[in-house]
């Protein structure tokens, strides 16, 4: 689930970068934004070329015509109620950009700057799973969407060890209550246990009554996450990291 406030902003340097090689060419956008290094490389493209590419199939459009744009496509889109517009797509066919937002062509997942990782690391509340990949979840008990990713976390825990951060959105009203009986766990394994058990329906949380210590020191780690994702662009949940900093699609983990 995603706050809308600050969306466009947090994907400013990315955008900025595309627009940069828009107007400067090739050469000087790789120069001046690394974010872009490698989306000039040569191919040969066709119209199958955008139209085999997964978000083309499936936010259903093709391609009724494109043109090189000093370093990028201009490709003109239908969709399936013959409505055409445009949109830019990188040399290498891995980004494209549409309505000032650029999204990979593979995932779907908004391209951002890479979160600064010494923000990150070592600040979790917990962690989950024992498998090579590390990984960093930012997530609200009350969020239906995180919900579904933690009822796939028992599938996916050889795999990952999940850094987890608890980031209760203030519309859920809800979501702070059930932090603060997860948090309240003994082990890393019990604050799992109890997180997946929300996600699966449990009301346990409704039972538990800290006392006003424990409120503060449940709000100050609260804080401690909120300052961390409000430094960093994050907006919303589930918000899933890899080690480099760079936003996973966890629909695809």
């Amino acid at each position: 689930m995603k706050l809308s406030k600050t969306m466009k902003l947090a994907s400013l340097t990315v955008v900025a970068g595309a627009t940069l090689f828009l107007s400067t060419g090739v050469a000087q956008a790789e120069k001046e934004n690394p974010l872009l290094k490698g989306t000039m490389s040569k191919m040969e493209v066709s119209k199958s070329s955008f139209n085999e590419l997964a978000m083309f199939k499936k936010a259903r459009i093709s391609v009724e015509r494109f043109s090189e744009l000093n370093g990028m496509y201009l490709v003109e889109v239908s969709d399936i109620k013959g409505n055409v517009f445009p949109l830019y797509v990188s040399k290498n066919l891995k980004m494209m950009i549409h309505s000032g937002t650029a999204i990979k062509t593979d995932s779907g997942v908004e391209v951002k700057a890479p979160i600064s990782m010494d923000d990150v690391k070592g600040f979790e509340q917990f962690t989950y799973g024992t498998g090579a990949t590390e990984i960093f979840v930012f997530t609200d008990p009350e969020c239906p969407y995180c919900k579904k990713f933690e009822q796939q976390w028992e599938g996916l825990k050889d795999k990952y060890t999940m850094r987890v951060f608890m980031y209760p959105l203030s519309f859920h009203k809800k979501a702070v209550p059930m932090t603060y009986w997860i948090l309240d766990g003994k082990t890393d394994e019990e604050k799992a246990q109890r997180l997946l058990a929300i996600a699966n329906g449990s009301t346990e949380f409704e039972r538990f009554n800290p006392t006003l210590d424990q409120k503060r020191e449940f709000a100050k780690e609260l804080d401690k996450v909120k300052s961390i994702a409000q430094k960093n662009g994050i907006t919303g949940t589930p918000t899933v990291l890899d080690g480099n900093g760079e936003r996973m699609n966890w629909t695809q983990l």
